[in-house]
């Protein structure tokens, strides 16, 4: 484990420790607080983000986001929440890795249109 320090505690605020675990490789990042909340971060073997977990004290999970890439890597599908109550958007990218067009849970599109300079009009 690394710990990182921050500044020393003062009469208004405690001095803030930060705790980071890395698995055997090197794919999952663990972060722990002062306060024992935690942030459980997961690469696969490119070093993409497949997902990040938000968890408290109690080890309960939070908030959860997980990202999964297609094997063209031209679009990502990013899921916020778990069950019933997640909520996913794919996103496609072109070969420059702009990106061109998102759908959202509700299959509604957004096309993104780029003018000559690269900018979305």
């Amino acid at each position: 484990p690394k710990t990182v320090t921050g500044p020393a505690s003062t009469a208004n605020a405690a001095q803030q420790t930060s705790t980071f675990v890395y698995d055997a490789s090197g794919e999952t990042v663990t972060a722990t607080n002062t306060l024992n909340e935690k942030i459980i971060s997961k690469t696969d073997i490119l070093g993409r983000t497949t997902s990040i977990e938000v968890r408290d004290s109690g080890d309960a999970l939070v908030q959860k986001t997980a990202y999964a890439y297609a094997p063209d890597h031209h679009s990502v599908t990013t899921t916020i929440g778990t069950g019933d109550d997640a909520i996913s958007t794919t996103t496609f990218t072109d070969t420059t890795g702009a990106v061109v067009l998102s759908i959202n849970g509700e299959n509604q599109k957004t096309i993104y249109a780029r003018n000559e300079q690269g900018l979305v009009e």
